[in-house]
């Protein structure tokens, strides 16, 4: 298991916040040449042995590592790459959705969300993904389109409603769906903390 242990090792490294302040300047400057020298020994790697039963891991980490560096158009093709030869793995299809969503590929990132074989999750990614992009009328929109569709998640989406709604300011609206959420107390305790603070 040399080749997964070596590529997980190598993206702690990489991504890890304290690189910069450990190695200094000189030392970030010379991540993508680590990087590279990585990458290039695991592909050698799992050239070597095309049975590795771990191969998919360790080119997610590859994807990971050029992201980190900032080469998303060498991170994009791996991604695309194993979505290729793992058509069907939902988590694959999240990953890449989350790194193109983190780059401001919205709207890419969405089209691999709404793939996923489990519907719930990639709705659930899509709203979320207009919430990040301060699209928050789109993002509820999209959760309540859910209610009708996931009636046995209703309790949850209105939750999560809620939360969104009382974050943005939309008091009224929050206090309805906290009390469609079927979560007392908890919910109990935002509708009255709302009525306090605003009421």
């Amino acid at each position: 298991d040399a080749p997964i242990h070596f590529a997980s090792e190598a993206w702690s490294t990489m991504h890890n916040q304290y690189f910069g302040p450990i190695f200094g300047e000189a030392g970030a400057k010379k991540r993508p040449s680590i990087v590279q020298g990585v990458v290039s020994l695991l592909d050698q790697k799992l050239v070597e042995n095309k049975d590795y039963p771990k191969a998919q891991q360790v080119n997610s980490y590859i994807a990971r590592l050029y992201s980190a560096i900032g080469t998303n158009d060498l991170a994009s093709k791996r991604y695309e790459s194993l979505l290729t030869k793992y058509p069907e793995d939902d988590g694959m299809k999240f990953e890449f959705g989350d790194f193109l969503l983190g780059i401001g590929k919205g709207s890419q990132a969405r089209h691999y969300f709404q793939q996923a074989k489990d519907t719930y999750s990639g709705d659930t990614r899509t709203a979320e993904s207009f919430l990040r992009e301060n699209n928050t009328k789109e993002c509820l929109e999209r959760y309540r389109a859910m209610l009708n569709r996931y009636p046995k998640n209703a309790p949850g989406l209105h939750w999560r409603i809620g939360d969104i709604c009382q974050r943005g300011g939309m008091y009224a609206d929050a206090i309805t769906a906290f009390q469609q959420s079927q979560r007392e107390p908890e919910s109990l305790f935002h509708i009255s903390q709302i009525g306090r603070a605003h009421v």
